[in-house]
C-alpha cells in the first residue's frame, strides 16, 4: 500500500509540473550504458516529455537516431563502423561473431560520399539513400570482403532506395565475401553498372550469395558510362584464383541498360589460374530495354576475355521471367555466347524472349545465338514472343544452314539445314575423310565438329 500511494504521489508531482512554452532544442545526455537519452520540457506546447531512450546499441542494433548518428550518409557510415568495431569486441574471434546489424529508419538521407560495409547487416523499411555529386570513381555501396571462406563477411543490405541522380559508378558493388544478400532494393540512375559482383583482388571469392526483390531502374537520358544493370566480373590485372560461386537471384526486374542488363564476364585471366563462375540460379528475372538500351543489344551476354582458355562460366539456369524491350525492337538475339567452350551447362526453362529479332537469323529461335557453344545447353517451354509457341532444344543442337556454318569447333554438332548426307557413312581414315565433308544442297544433315572440319556422314 505505502508502494502504490507513492507511485501515485510521484505521478501527481509529474503531471503538475509544466514546461516553459515556446521552442526549445531537444535535450540530451548519454548514460554509462551508451544510452541516449532525451531530457524532459522538450516540447514547446508545454506538454511533459518523460525521458524516452533513443538507443543507437541495443542487442547488437545500432540506431540511425539522429542524434548519435545523424540522419545523413554520412551518420549511417559512423553507425556501420561502430557496428563492426562492436563486433570485433565480442567475445571469441571476429569471424566467429553471430552478426550485427545497422537499422536505418524511413526518410530521406543526402550524402556526396558513399557507403563501405563488412561484416554488417544494413536494414531499412526503404530509406532513401539520396546521392549526389558522386565522383566517377566512386561507388554508392562497397561490400568487401577480407578472403576466401571468412565468416566476418556476412553481409547484407536490406530495404532501400538508392538514388544515384546520374552521378558515380556503380550503385551496389560486392568484393566478394561468403554467405551475403541483397534484398528489397530500388537502385537507380547508377552510373555504370546496378550491381557489380567483382573481385578486387586475387583469392577473393564470392560465395552463397543472395539478390532478391531487386529492381534496376534508368530515367531518359541515362549518365554517358551507363554500362550494365548486374555485371557478375572476374576482371583482367593478373588475378588469381577468383571465383563466383552459388549465386541466387529471384524476383530480379531490370528497367533500361547501357550495355547488356545481365553480364558474365571472365576477361583476360590466365588459364590454370583459377577463375571460375559456377551455380548461378535465376528464378523469374525479368528484363526490359525501355528504349534505352541499344537497338542492336543483348539483354544477356557471357563475354570471354581474350586471355582466357580453359577458365569458365558454369550452370546458368533461367526459370521463369524473359527478357524483351516494351518500346522498340532490337536486331540482335536476346543471349548471346559468341566464344565456344566458355559456358557449361546454359538452361532456359518457361522463359520467355519477346522483341529480339536478329537479321538473318540462323536458328530456328531468337532467344540465343550460339547454343552449339553452350555445353549441355536446354531451352524448354521458351517463348520467342508472348504471342507464340513454345520452342524446346537439346543437347546444344542448333539449327543453321551450308553458308552460316560457324567456325569449326572439335565435339561440336548443328543440324545444317540443306547439307546433304556424304557416303561413304564411315570416315575411318584420312584418305576418304574429304567425302565426308559437308556440303550443300541436300535435305538436311547433322554436322559435326571433327579435327577441323564439318563431317556430314
Amino acid at each position: 500500500m505505502k508502494k502504490l500511494i507513492f507511485i501515485l504521489l510521484f505521478l501527481r508531482l509529474c503531471v503538475a509540473q509544466e514546461c516553459p512554452t515556446g521552442p526549445k532544442p531537444l535535450q540530451t545526455s548519454q548514460d554509462s550504458s551508451g544510452i541516449t537519452r532525451q531530457s524532459q520540457c522538450a516540447v514547446p506546447d508545454g506538454r511533459l516529455l518523460l525521458p524516452a531512450p533513443v538507443v543507437p546499441n541495443l542487442n547488437s542494433v545500432f540506431y540511425v537516431d539522429g542524434v548519435k548518428y545523424p540522419r545523413s550518409i554520412l551518420g549511417i557510415q559512423a553507425a556501420i563502423n561502430d557496428a563492426k568495431k562492436f563486433a570485433g569486441t565480442n567475445p571469441g574471434s571476429y569471424q566467429d561473431h553471430p552478426g550485427v546489424e545497422v537499422y536505418v529508419p524511413a526518410g530521406v538521407y543526402n550524402g556526396s560520399v558513399g557507403l563501405t560495409l563488412q561484416g554488417v547487416h544494413l536494414r531499412s523499411d526503404w530509406a532513401v539513400l539520396n546521392f549526389t555529386s558522386l565522383p566517377d570513381t566512386s561507388d554508392a555501396v562497397t561490400i568487401t570482403c577480407t578472403g576466401p571462406y571468412s565468416l566476418a563477411d556476412r553481409t547484407s543490405i536490406d530495404g532501400f532506395f538508392i538514388n544515384m541522380n546520374k552521378t558515380g559508378r556503380d550503385g551496389i558493388v560486392l568484393n566478394g565475401g561468403n554467405h551475403w544478400a541483397m534484398r528489397n532494393l530500388r537502385v537507380q540512375d547508377f552510373g555504370r553498372d546496378g550491381l557489380h559482383v567483382v573481385a578486387a583482388r586475387s583469392n577473393q571469392w564470392s560465395e552463397n550469395g543472395t539478390i532478391e526483390n531487386v529492381e534496376t531502374w534508368l530515367n531518359s537520358d541515362p549518365a554517358p558510362g551507363v554500362r550494365d544493370a548486374i555485371h557478375f566480373e572476374l576482371p583482367s590485372g593478373g588475378l588469381t584464383h577468383l571465383f563466383i560461386n552459388n549465386t541466387v537471384l529471384r524476383n530480379i526486374n531490370v528497367r533500361g541498360y547501357g550495355r547488356n542488363a545481365i553480364r558474365f564476364t571472365i576477361n583476360d585471366t590466365a588459364d590454370g589460374s583459377g577463375a571460375n563462375i559456377f551455380e548461378t540460379l535465376c528464378l523469374n528475372c525479368n528484363t526490359d530495354g525501355m528504349k534505352i538500351a541499344p537497338p542492336d543489344s543483348n539483354a544477356i551476354y557471357f563475354e570471354r576475355g581474350d586471355g582466357v582458355a580453359n577458365n569458365m562460366i558454369n550452370t546458368v539456369t533461367f526459370i521463369n521471367g524473359g527478357a524483351e524491350d516494351t518500346a522498340r525492337s532490337h536486331a540482335a538475339f536476346a543471349i548471346s555466347v559468341p566464344s565456344p567452350r566458355f559456358v557449361n551447362g546454359l538452361r532456359l526453362i518457361h522463359f520467355i524472349c519477346a522483341n529480339f529479332n536478329p537479321s538473318n537469323p540462323n536458328l530456328s529461335s531468337n532467344c540465343l545465338d550460339n547454343p552449339y557453344y553452350a555445353s549441355g545447353f536446354m531451352m524448354e517451354d521458351t517463348s520467342d514472343t508472348r504471342n507464340f509457341g513454345p520452342t524446346y532444344l537439346y543437347g546444344g543442337i542448333g539449327n543453321t544452314t551450308f553458308a552460316k556454318l560457324p567456325a569449326e569447333v572439335n565435339g561440336m554438332m548443328i543440324y545444317c539445314s540443306d547439307c546433304a548426307v556424304t557416303s561413304p557413312a564411315h570416315c575411318s581414315n584420312v584418305s576418304n575423310r574429304s567425302a565426308c565433308a559437308c556440303s550443300e544442297g541436300g535435305s538436311g544433315a547433322i554436322a559435326k565438329g571433327i579435327n577441323g572440319a564439318w563431317l556430314c556422314n
